[in-house]
């Protein structure tokens, strides 16, 4: 309700107060009519919050982490340069290309679906486009037939919905072989058919999460290589004597070894799988900036903090000192 309050306090102080956007573009020197990037936040008071104008070729507008970049942001999937947007003003043209390498591990994505690298695509009027994992932008053309932006909130979950269709797809005949073999395992357990789709449609809602996760995860052993590297896996945990009990989901967390070999760490319900994301996503934050990150290889450097068997609160962020143990090994 608070949130919903806001944004609807930020509407009417945009409403009153502040110029429209192509004004803003011709204080700047830019022409009536030049497109821009508004962004699109799961909280409302946010939603439009950040305003970026393509400047016409032969300018390029570039979006990375590095700072020569004419949009810099930083987060998970952002390397120093993920891609390019070059505008042509007659006709009116905007064009996308992903700038980034197979290795940089950077994400860009189109009204749900990904760019891989060096591709590229034109983009048209409310166009969505995700940079990373945590930024979201619409493509507007000044003057063309707006979309109904009344809800930022749906807007947002409208992007989320369109991410979690391509994750529950883009690996599909991967994922079809699993789901047939898990419906009928199920079916063989004695589950119901439609508790049975149930689980295979979760486990697919989850894949989006789990992509997150296991990028968090690279992207801190490459920044930290003293953290264990660490996959995870959408797994069905059964019980050995008892046949007959339906399986539950799990998230299986997995050490890679040296030669490429995998080692079993810990299975994790969905629920702390839920609340151990934020303290990943923490942990990335600092360690790609260089804060706090002795504490954080500390911690991600042991078995014991995937486990759930540590000491110290694993949801909770390191100390400005670095966590050590004399007792450990």
């Amino acid at each position: 309700e608070q949130s919903k309050a806001l944004g609807e306090m930020h509407k009417q102080v945009l409403s009153e107060m502040c110029l429209a956007a192509d004004e803003v573009g011709q204080l700047v020197g830019l022409d009536s009519g030049t497109p821009y990037l508004l962004n699109i936040s799961d909280d409302p008071a946010l939603s439009g919050s950040l305003l970026y104008f393509l400047r016409p070729e032969p300018d390029i507008t570039t979006v990375g982490r590095a700072a020569d970049n004419r949009v810099v942001l930083r987060g998970l999937g952002i390397p120093d340069h993920l891609c390019e947007l070059r505008f042509q003003p007659d006709p009116p043209m905007v064009v996308i290309r992903n700038s980034c390498t197979d290795n940089d591990r950077g994400r860009l994505m189109i009204n749900g679906k990904p760019l891989t690298a060096d591709d590229s695509q034109e983009l048209n009027h409310a166009d969505r486009i995700v940079f990373g994992w945590a930024f979201c932008f619409r493509l507007v053309f000044s003057g063309a037939p707006d979309m109904d932006r009344s809800d930022g909130q749906e807007s947002f979950e409208s992007v989320a919905r369109e991410v979690m269709i391509n994750s529950m797809t883009a690996g599909q005949a991967q994922g079809m072989k699993a789901a047939a073999y898990w419906h009928g395992e199920l079916t063989r357990r004695t589950v119901q058919e439609d508790e049975a789709d149930q689980m295979i449609t979760l486990a697919g809602e989850v894949t989006a999460n789990l992509e997150e996760a296991n990028a968090l995860c690279a992207e801190i052993h490459e920044s930290s290589p003293g953290t264990l590297r660490i996959e995870m896996d959408v797994g069905m945990c059964v019980s050995f004597m008892k046949t007959t009990e339906p399986p539950n989901m799990v998230i299986q967390v997995w050490k890679r070894e040296g030669d490429g070999g995998r080692q079993f760490v810990a299975a994790w319900s969905l629920s702390t799988f839920e609340r151990r994301l934020p303290s990943l996503r923490d942990a990335h934050r600092h360690v790609v900036q260089g804060l706090l990150r002795d504490a954080w290889v500390q911690r991600l450097g042991r078995e014991d903090w995937w486990c759930g068997d540590c000491q110290e609160d694993p949801n909770s962020e390191p100390t400005s000192e670095a966590e050590s143990d004399p007792g450990r090994p």
